[in-house]
């Protein structure tokens, strides 16, 4: 049985490994960064071993009105087993607020089944245009959906969580993200 448990520091390497292999790299900090927001109060990781092994991972930022799933790996050998799944529902479970992921946009097949594996774990695809900013100086910022947990959310509550994720997350302003730079 996979048992959804809080990360220690030492377990950054295996993360980073698996975020390496699970995400391009406009999709990541370079780990310098990613390894920096470890010491934020808002951010833990959590995640599940097999044999020692780390197996999966969630980055999850807590806010107090809503919780925002920023990275969600499983190792590819992992994968299409309901790992992925009953992670998710464990994190789902324990959580008391609504919670919020970034998706790519339909229009591949892989993009397609990862909004699909969401919608089955009970997220909805909102309508709302969003821009990812980019997560590095060489990164670009990316087009992507907004899916939140347990419902959809309304354009002003959209608006307030891509404010707190663009000031708390990416240390950006919603102008300067609205426009790709």
């Amino acid at each position: 049985m996979c048992k959804l448990e809080k990360l220690e520091r030492r377990d950054f390497d295996a993360v980073w490994k698996l975020m390496e292999e699970s995400f391009p790299v406009d999709e990541r900090r370079g780990r310098s960064g990613q390894e920096a927001i470890l010491a934020e109060s808002r951010y833990s990781l959590y995640g599940t071993h097999t044999a020692g092994i780390l197996t999966a991972f969630l980055a999850v930022w807590e806010f107090g009105n809503f919780s925002f799933i920023e990275h969600f790996a499983v190792k590819r050998d992992c994968r299409n087993g309901g790992l992925g799944a009953k992670l998710l529902g464990q994190l789902l479970s324990r959580v008391k607020v609504p919670v919020i992921l970034e998706v790519e946009l339909p229009g591949t097949d892989l993009a397609g089944r990862r909004i699909a594996f969401y919608e089955r774990c009970g997220f909805v695809r909102n309508p709302y245009a969003y821009i990812q900013p980019a997560l590095s100086a060489e990164g670009k910022a990316i087009p992507l959906g907004i899916m939140s947990y347990p419902g959809g959310i309304s354009e002003a509550a959209f608006q307030a969580v891509r404010s707190v994720l663009y000031e708390s997350v990416y240390h950006v302003s919603v102008s300067v993200s609205e426009t790709g730079q």
